[in-house]
């Protein structure tokens, strides 16, 4: 099992990042391996349904630039995680 999430900003830049050890496409979006992160336990229910999951950290990744964080481009980015 892995993580997959992505960001997708206001101004339309879409990125995709996985826990993965090597890039994976789901739904026609290619994940980069990325690190950075700590994911809690993940306590499931019935159906494999997920009820819990806290991630914390920093994402790491060369496709991040430090002008783009200052500008504020990532100011109310909307994250969506998906389990793998």
């Amino acid at each position: 099992m892995c993580r997959c999430w992505r960001v997708d900003r206001h101004d339309g830049v879409v990125m995709s990042f996985t826990d993965f050890d090597r890039d994976l496409v789901f739904d026609a979006v290619t994940y980069k391996a990325a690190s950075g992160f700590t994911a809690t336990a993940i306590e499931g229910q019935l159906e494999l349904a997920v009820s819990n999951l806290d991630v914390q950290g920093a994402l790491s990744s060369d496709v991040l630039a430090e002008d783009d964080l200052h500008g504020g481009r990532y100011d109310d980015a909307i994250p969506v995680m998906t389990l793998s």
